[in-house]
């Protein structure tokens, strides 16, 4: 009798085994590739030539539809005009900071940071663009842009 008992419960553990391992999702998770990086520098690149060219409209499919949830294109061409007239049309880019992250699992997410210093005709800024990988494409979820109101 005890024999067929531990029988039973190696099979009930053996059973559990296998059915937690097929259930437990494998998440991997990769920072500050520099695949990454150039990926979506690429994608800052071309931004930044559409803004130093005032080709503001040409910046529109680089964006996530996410982003513009949150502010119209005309709204962001305002924003565009204004910093343009306030700052002074970009003339140069360093890529000053970045960071990325992977999450592989059943719903991958990858984010990429980056921020710029960027020299302006009037002034310098500190300009930070976020993004997101969708459908395959990299796209920019969110543009911060920091200026000093004190012009030395």
């Amino acid at each position: 009798m005890k024999i067929i008992l531990s029988k039973y419960y190696l099979l009930l553990f053996f059973l559990t085994s296998v059915l937690v391992s097929c259930t437990t999702k494998t998440t991997t998770i990769y920072t500050d590739n520099i695949k990454d990086k150039n990926q979506a520098e690429s994608i800052a690149t071309k931004f930044y030539e559409a803004l130093k060219k005032q080709e503001y409209a040409n910046t529109f499919n680089l964006f996530s539809p996410k982003f513009f949830q949150f502010i119209s294109e005309e709204a962001l061409l305002k924003n565009y005009n204004k910093i343009s007239n306030e700052q002074g049309i970009v003339t140069n880019t360093n890529l000053a900071h970045w960071h990325t992250i992977t999450v592989s699992n059943d719903e991958s997410k990858n984010v990429y940071t980056l921020t710029f210093d960027v020299e302006r005709k009037i002034n310098k800024t500190i300009e930070t663009l976020t993004f997101y990988m969708e459908n395959g494409n990299i796209k920019i979820v969110n543009y911060d842009i920091k200026f000093s109101i004190n012009r030395l």
